[in-house]
């Protein structure tokens, strides 16, 4: 019998700050299997990260300040409001939510004072959204004292409602989206031509394996889109920032996952895991095409694509602290949803085994690998 899809809750990066936290290991934005950059404390970039993978953010950054100051119609948004509404979708343990909502509410309050706008007595107000069981205690331990917004938590599934109608100014989401609400069914199924059998994702699987993952990923956009239109005010701003599909087969991401895959493999003949737990887990993550991304917009109908920005990162250079590094990101990331499966006992010895598989191979090196690719997603609500 196939196990259960894997708990919502499972999902949330690891709490806390401990050596495995994602407080402690947030310089790069969750590793989330395929996102190797990120903000860093006061915006600087820690020494594993390349300058162009600094460059690349500060792209997305600036992409998106750039929509605000020349997309958000405040004058009309803010006409009868004394404060401007911010959300971020899926904000984790790390500072780097801080960072964002600093920044969105730096670019406000700039497009105000190009209009003319008198901000005096004017307020901001950030809402922090992720699963209930996210650390929002480690969270908010982060936060800086100098802010100049009022802040809440708001917990639960961005895939359903979770603000009043017409109630947000600007949502933002980085890295994200990608997860799906839950592993499609019928890839745990063994009566069905989609189960994935003896792997842990859809690399190197039946089609059916793929076009289940892409048929979840829709209805989960139909649902995301759905209640995001409802609880946007007319005129609204999303930005969206999340990895996209690669083109081949051949990437880091999918080399990463083909590693993970042999360790669990070798766990299977040693005895310590056995075929059908192997057979029952499945990651639930989709990465989109642009093309999925746009279809899924038109669908609903809600909203108009204001800009679609991609963004290639090259692939990093081998060091063993790159290494390690990595392996401790994707550790914050990935702990929980494994540890749900399988159970505590596994995690040290396969995050040991994965690095050494890592460290062994050519993954960090290999320059034909295809470059990871972002891509940031601005929506107007119509």
């Amino acid at each position: 019998m196939a196990a259960a899809n894997i708990p919502q809750k499972s999902l949330a990066m690891n709490g806390g700050d401990g050596v495995y936290s994602y407080s402690r290991n947030s310089f790069m934005q969750v590793i989330r299997f395929g996102s190797f950059f990120s903000f860093m404390s006061r915006g600087s970039i820690r020494d594993e990260s390349s300058d162009m993978q600094k460059k690349g953010l500060d792209n997305a950054r600036t992409t998106m300040a750039k929509g605000i100051l020349e997309k958000l119609d405040v004058k009309r948004l803010l006409e009868n409001s004394h404060s401007f509404v911010i959300a971020d979708l899926g904000c984790s343990v790390g500072p780097n939510t801080f960072f964002v909502v600093q920044n969105i509410v730096e670019n406000v309050i700039e497009k105000c004072s190009r209009c003319g706008i008198d901000i005096e007595g004017f307020e901001f107000q950030a809402f922090l959204n992720d699963r209930a069981s996210n650390d929002f205690n480690m969270l908010f331990r982060l936060l800086p004292s100098d802010k100049p917004y009022h802040v809440a938590a708001v917990p639960g599934s961005f895939h359903g409602r979770l603000f009043p109608k017409a109630s947000v100014h600007l949502f933002h989401s980085s890295y994200s989206i990608q997860w799906l609400s839950q592993v499609p069914s019928q890839v745990q199924d063994e009566t069905s031509p989609a189960w994935n059998r003896g792997r842990i994702y859809m690399v190197d699987a039946p089609m059916a394996v793929t076009e289940a993952y892409r048929k979840q990923y829709a209805k989960d956009m139909e649902e995301f889109l759905d209640a995001r239109a409802a609880e946007l005010v007319s005129d609204g701003l999303m930005a969206l920032l999340l990895p996209i599909a690669p083109t081949s087969s051949k990437c880091m991401f999918y080399g990463m996952v083909q590693l993970l895959e042999s360790v669990f493999t070798e766990f299977i003949t040693a005895g310590s895991v056995s075929e059908a737990m192997l057979d029952s887990f499945n990651v639930p993550y989709y990465s989109p095409t642009s093309a999925e991304l746009e279809a899924a917009v038109a669908r609903d109908g809600r909203f108009i694509i204001e800009n679609i920005e991609r963004f290639e990162r090259p692939n990093l250079e081998r060091s063993q602290g790159k290494i390690d590094a990595i392996i401790m990101h994707l550790r914050a990331g990935w702990e929980g949803v494994i540890k749900a499966h399988f159970g505590d006992d596994i995690i040290e010895p396969l995050f040991e085994r994965f690095k050494e598989k890592v460290s062994e191979s050519f993954l960090l090196s290999d320059q034909g690998f295809e470059p990871t690719a972002e891509m940031l997603l601005l929506l107007k609500r119509l």
